[in-house]
């Protein structure tokens, strides 16, 4: 289970705040120049979560081990990482993949938010990996067969 720190008004912002996010989240930083510099990111990303919250309907933002990080720090994670490894030619023929025409035996809902249907598995946490594309089509799977068979099965 996860637990957000509780966002106050940042000029009202407690040390303490920004102490027991270093402690959740196991970060030591061994000059007061590195120390203030985060803690001044910290600060910022709050500024940005509570306006992201109070305007955003259908997400929420929180506190993370990254709202201390700079912006290029935490895109130096994100993207594929390519090992330049290249498919087969038979692998990327059309004719060795089976199609089944989908038939619906019942009118579907214009939207369905699977959230609040417990359909959607926690986040997890997938470090430096740049493998987010496989991590995506688990979190498909594990949603899939928790809609057809009501059973969350967790994969990762």
């Amino acid at each position: 289970m996860r637990y957000l720190l509780p966002l106050v008004a940042v000029n009202a912002l407690p040390d303490t705040t920004y102490l027991r996010y270093l402690a959740k989240y196991n970060k030591a930083y061994f000059t007061q120049e590195e120390f203030d510099f985060r803690h001044s990111i910290f600060r910022d990303k709050l500024v940005w979560i509570e306006e992201f919250n109070s305007s955003n309907q259908m997400s929420v933002a929180g506190i993370n081990k990254f709202t201390d990080w700079t912006d290029a720090e935490y895109q130096k994670l994100l993207g594929y990482k390519s090992r330049n490894i290249k498919p087969e030619p038979h692998m990327l023929k059309s004719s060795n993949i089976e199609s089944t025409p989908i038939k619906f035996y019942k009118t579907l809902q214009n939207d369905i938010d699977w959230r609040e249907n417990d359909a959607v598995a926690p986040i997890v946490d997938q470090g430096q990996c740049g493998s987010c594309w496989a991590f995506s089509t688990v979190a498909s799977l594990e949603s899939a067969h928790y809609i057809r068979r009501n059973e969350m099965l967790i994969l990762s």
